[in-house]
């Protein structure tokens, strides 16, 4: 594969290397950050120029809280968490919907004490929406994986 070094012996992906040596879940808590600022900062003074279309700011809330998930998810594996048991993705599951829900609920307080933002209930759904597509893309992605390695066995 063209991400490992295999002429200086390296068997390990570089990129994953070095991401073992940041905090655990850097990368989640740098994305919710950037959700908070994007969620609580004054947007009254952007230009009106910008494209835009009826409901855009749920897409963009759909698309945040995907990405926020699917880091959680890829942070989560990469700590040597890997699925065997039906419990287990019940747990992630449980997870990634607490997380999204949470962290999204508490936004839409935040706005509600800001004057120039106001909370809604269809954030909340979108924020939510865009966890459970990113937990389903990633079920589906694991079960084809977990076939292929068991018609691989199978054919061995």
């Amino acid at each position: 594969m063209w991400f490992v070094n295999k002429t200086a012996g390296m068997d390990r992906n570089r990129l994953t290397h070095s991401m073992d040596k940041l905090p655990r879940y850097s990368l989640t808590v740098v994305w919710a950050v950037l959700i908070a600022v994007a969620c609580l900062v004054d947007f009254s003074d952007m230009p009106d120029e910008l494209p835009a279309f009826e409901g855009m700011d749920k897409v963009v809330h759909f698309l945040m809280y995907f990405v926020l998930s699917l880091l959680f998810i890829w942070e989560y594996r990469r700590r040597g968490r890997l699925f065997d048991t039906d419990s287990r993705e019940l747990r992630l599951f449980t997870l990634v919907l607490l997380l999204s829900a949470i962290w999204g609920g508490l936004m839409e307080y935040l706005q509600s004490l800001t004057s120039y933002r106001g909370a809604e209930q269809t954030d909340l759904t979108a924020d939510v929406a865009g966890a459970l597509f990113a937990f389903l893309l990633y079920y589906i992605f694991a079960l084809y994986r977990k076939n292929d390695k068991n018609e691989e066995e199978s054919q061995s």
